[in-house]
């Protein structure tokens, strides 16, 4: 099928599809308007009256869609995303920014002043840590999407185009998740490294709002990583500190999970590049400890089986490094020993800490 969403896949273009959907309110006597009831429903609108129309606004200060409904001095924010997340707390400046507006633009918006905004996420793609932290009134994913859209399968090209582009979407992403399937999904895949990295440490362990135990997502040419911090420490003559963390990642070896140290020291500062490597060696000797007193010579967690080289003088300086290929290929019987041992070395080295 030659879909035209294969084609527009912007956040411009899925904030274009939700504001058609939206638009059918103003034609009531469309096979649709059902379809704009229940979108709005879905961003909290509990009770939609007869003759009740709307107009949409995207871009306006660089808000995606601004849902203004007619009559009621009510707006709904959305805040669109596709397969990015929210940066730079989008939706509590575009909210500020309703509350300042002139008088003139608050006429184009056919609003007053004190005027009630509710706030929408919107996103189809996979809803990552990042994503649960936005602060939104309303959380729509592409889950809630399909199910909105579905039952008017077949009422028009347009949808029907959509839809199909959306369950393949939904679909993919499933995919991913699954990286037993296949194991290199592992290398390109955020998706997966999430998803590996919650199994091994879930999101029971993190607290929102705090640091430890987020996971996070970033890429280094084209190619994901995934990480998350377990201890931040701060070094008793100096205002900064240093941030201990495991990574996921990948090299010509495959798939590898690494914990790590990371301080951006002053590499001109005599003292400071002494404090750092200190801190460093401090930490390698207690994994080495734990890998060689806590674990079977024969453990994938064995210091033999982990050790790295020295990167000390490093920002980022690896503490050990296990290589993943074997553990997927006997996932049944090696599981377990990876999810326990990182679990174990994690508690150990923070009670020592």
């Amino acid at each position: 099928m030659n879909n035209l969403f294969d084609y527009a896949t912007s956040e411009l273009s899925q904030d274009a599809v939700i504001c058609w959907c939206l638009n059918w309110l103003n034609e009531p006597a469309s096979n649709l308007y059902p379809l704009a009831v229940d979108l709005l429903k879905k961003m909290g609108e509990v009770t939609i009256e007869s003759g009740q129309t709307l107009q949409t606004i995207q871009q306006f200060y660089k808000t995606d869609i601004l849902i203004c409904l007619t009559g009621k001095n009510r707006v709904i924010l959305v805040e669109d995303k596709t397969d990015s997340s929210e940066h730079g707390e989008q939706i509590r400046r575009y909210r500020e920014r309703m509350t300042q507006l002139s008088e003139e633009e608050r006429r184009l918006c056919g609003i007053h002043e004190n005027v009630e905004l509710r706030t929408v996420y919107f996103k189809t793609g996979f809803l990552y840590d990042a994503d649960r932290l936005v602060d939104a009134d309303v959380t729509i994913t592409g889950e809630a999407f399909l199910q909105c859209l579905t039952p008017y399968q077949g009422k028009s090209e347009i949808l029907d185009a959509y839809l199909t582009f959306l369950e393949r979407k939904l679909e993919q992403q499933a995919r991913e998740k699954d990286f037993l399937q296949e194991p290199e999904r592992l290398n390109n895949s955020a998706i997966a490294q999430h998803t590996l990295m919650r199994m091994i440490f879930p999101e029971t362990l993190w607290k929102r709002g705090s640091v430890l135990y987020e996971v996070y997502h970033g890429s280094s040419f084209g190619r994901p990583w995934t990480e998350m911090v377990i201890a931040e420490y701060l070094f008793p003559t100096q205002k900064d500190g240093y941030r201990i963390f495991w990574r996921m990642d990948s090299d010509q070896d495959g798939t590898y999970l690494s914990l790590r140290f990371y301080d951006p020291y002053n590499k001109k500062d005599v003292a400071e590049k002494q404090t750092h490597v200190e801190a460093y060696r401090k930490h390698r000797a207690q994994i080495k400890a734990i890998c060689t007193y806590e674990f079977e010579p024969d453990s994938m967690w064995a210091w033999e089986n982990v050790r790295c080289g020295h990167t000390e003088n490093y920002y980022e300086a690896s503490l050990l490094t296990l290589h993943l290929e074997q553990v997927l290929k006997h996932w049944d019987t090696e599981r377990e020993v990876l999810v326990q041992g990182a679990r174990a070395l994690t508690e150990q080295f923070r009670r020592k800490n």
